[in-house]
């Protein structure tokens, strides 16, 4: 499952939300972005699986805000859809229980 849960609700993952963090490592790491080594002690943004450099975590941000403003445009021009076409959808509807 992604971030809509099965309610239609956002459903933000534990997991990506803890890619959001700024954490202090416990291991030596590499980058996910630049390969730049992360050194055990080292403050990073990062999580579970993925860790990225203080110098990528803007760019890590930014491409994860681009991707919410996409996701909302999406949800915008199908809410649109709906008001034009929902008398059609649900004609349609209707024929397919008879």
């Amino acid at each position: 499952m992604g971030i809509i849960g099965y309610t239609g609700t956002a459903n933000f993952l534990v997991t990506d939300e803890k890619t959001l963090k700024i954490i202090k490592t416990r291991n030596d790491n590499d980058c996910g972005m630049c390969g730049k080594k992360i050194i055990k002690g080292q403050y990073c943004l990062g999580g579970d699986w993925s860790k990225f450099c203080l110098d990528c975590s803007p760019k890590v941000w930014g491409n994860f805000k681009e991707e919410m403003k996409r996701v909302s445009e999406f949800i915008e021009i199908q809410e649109e859809k709906l008001k034009v076409n929902k008398e059609k959808y649900e004609k349609n509807n209707l024929i397919c229980l008879i």
